[in-house]
């Protein structure tokens, strides 16, 4: 006599099956969609008045990125793999208050006010396209006068000032400290000074 296995002379547990199969399909599909859905990048950005604007990237992970430019307002720039239409952004940790949130292709951009210097802003972002999903937490440190981003502010930033003055370009816009689209030593290089020794861990 042949033996057959049970599942096959059982039509319900067949369903059972395939529709079990059909979650697990479901729920791969939707766990590539959240992905792809993270940010592949982060970045401060600021207008640094006729210059343009500028963006200082952002790590993801581990140790902050560092801006170094000093003044009320930030815009705050998720970049993700798809187009972007609705999303939140809030403060976990730190000193910083969340305004508008708009949206342009692949970007979400939260405008950041009230943002104290010497420190790291966590921010979380969640519910990308109506998905209700967390999509992470990005560190943005916050350290005026460092303009090498070596989490320090010490003599080296005092020179970079000093040999960069003069117009802003997409090469030294770091060094306007108080970004109003020209270097100069002074406010510039006195802001550094101001802060000597100021760090960030």
């Amino acid at each position: 006599m042949a033996w057959a296995p049970a599942l096959a002379s059982d039509p319900s547990s067949l369903s059972h099956g395939a529709a079990s199969l059909e979650r697990v399909k479901l729920l791969s599909c939707t766990q590539k969609q959240g992905v792809a859905e993270r940010a592949r990048s982060a970045a401060l950005r600021v207008t640094q008045e006729g210059a343009g604007s500028f963006d200082i990237n952002m790590s993801l992970s581990g140790s902050s990125g560092i801006e170094d430019r000093l003044i009320s307002n930030y815009t705050a720039v998720f970049t993700f793999d798809i187009p972007v239409t609705s999303g939140t952004v809030t403060v976990m940790s730190g000193t910083a208050t969340v305004g508008a949130i708009t949206f342009s292709g692949n970007e979400m951009r939260a405008d950041l006010s009230g943002v104290a210097d010497v420190q790291t802003v966590l921010l979380h972002t969640e519910d990308i396209n109506g998905d209700g999903q967390p999509h992470g937490d990005v560190p943005f440190g916050f350290l005026a006068g460092d303009v090498n981003g070596n989490r320090v502010v010490d003599k080296p930033d005092i020179n970079s000032v000093a040999t960069n003055q003069g117009g802003v370009t997409a090469a030294n816009f770091r060094n306007d400290v108080n970004a109003n689209g020209t270097i100069r030593n002074n406010p510039d290089g006195k802001l550094v000074k101001e802060r000597k020794g100021h760090s960030l861990p």
